[in-house]
């Protein structure tokens, strides 16, 4: 019989490290910040704080729960709101996984779908985003697809790919039926649903 160790040893390091961020946002932004930012990241109190509670929130949606409450993020300009919101955020929800014990009549529903890991995941979550301008609006869409483009990214979360039919800058689409949609001040919404609306 395997030990833990001799298990451990079997997987691969990028197993490892995609697990560990599939159950925490900021664990996958402390993996994933260089590849969209060049600068030695600070990690204030607040960040993992905003990461938690949005890591809080999605299990809700996930778990097809009525949401607790409407998160309103008030923090000065520049303290990596944005990063964490409206880049982030996006991107680790579609590979994020319950964690294990978070709502045992869900992951049972789930375990007899008779698939490999019965927690649920967000790979199929749509999302609205905006903001008051279009330019403003489509850069945080613009790296989450970097992010997701990456080398890492699909290294750590191959089940994730874009769909080549539907892959620009601020609409795109997974192959597993998760979408991101931004907008702005004056653009078109009307007939757009999410599961998700982020506003910045």
């Amino acid at each position: 019989m395997s030990s833990t160790a001799d298990l451990v040893a079997r997987v691969s390091p990028h197993a490892v490290k995609a697990e560990i961020c599939r159950r925490s946002l900021f664990a996958f932004v402390k993996e994933f910040w260089g590849v969209i930012i060049d600068e030695e990241p600070v990690y204030n109190w607040h960040i993992p704080v905003i990461c938690n509670e949005l890591g809080t929130l999605l299990w809700h949606v996930i778990c097809r729960h009525p949401k607790p409450y409407d998160l309103v993020i008030n923090v000065p300009p520049g303290t990596t709101k944005t990063t964490l919101c409206s880049v982030m955020f996006p991107a680790w929800a579609w590979v994020a996984r319950l964690p294990r014990g978070y709502d045992p009549a869900v992951e049972a529903t789930w375990a007899r779908r008779g698939g490999v890991d019965p927690r649920p995941g967000g790979a199929d979550l749509r999302f609205i985003t905006g903001s008051y301008a279009a330019d403003i609006a489509r850069k945080p869409s613009s790296l989450a697809r970097d992010i997701i483009r990456s080398d890492r990214y699909r290294n750590y979360f191959p089940e994730i790919r874009l769909r080549d039919d539907q892959d620009a800058k601020s609409d795109y689409s997974n192959t597993l039926k998760g979408s991101r949609f931004t907008t702005s001040v004056g653009a078109r919404v009307t007939g757009t649903h999410a599961h998700i609306q982020i506003i910045d």
